[in-house]
């Protein structure tokens, strides 16, 4: 990538985070770490995140949705709609519950102790 957008509102991890891109790693046998010159990190929530239109080819939102509420949620995919490229994807990698017959029909958990969500597939959809 030319360069990657990072949204953190926690100061504290948003203070780490270059030095956790910079960290050398590996990755499949591959090198990682040492870019966070391509990094823009910004103390913005998602909730008031303001991408430019068709400003973004990719967004990688990774187990944070749980912490939006359903109505920010939509809002946030509205937004990231406007902001990709035609050609643009945008990737959601998060917890999900289990869709299995017989199991309980709730279409989503509240954890207690971080009081994010966790939802199922048909909610999602």
């Amino acid at each position: 990538a030319a360069s990657v957008d990072v949204l953190e509102p926690s100061a504290p991890l948003l203070n780490a985070a270059p030095a956790f891109v910079d960290a050398a790693g590996a990755s499949g046998g591959q090198p990682v770490g040492g870019r966070a010159d391509r990094c823009r990190f910004m103390a913005t929530p998602m909730q008031e995140w303001a991408p430019a239109a068709d400003s973004y080819d990719v967004i990688w939102v990774q187990w944070c949705v749980g912490h939006l509420t359903d109505s920010h949620f939509v809002r946030f995919l509205h937004r990231c709609k406007a902001a990709l490229s035609d050609a643009g994807v945008l990737v959601i990698k998060d917890n999900c519950l289990a869709d299995t017959v017989g199991a309980s029909d709730e279409s989503f958990v509240v954890d207690d102790d971080d009081r994010s969500v966790c939802r199922n597939r048909p909610y999602f959809e």
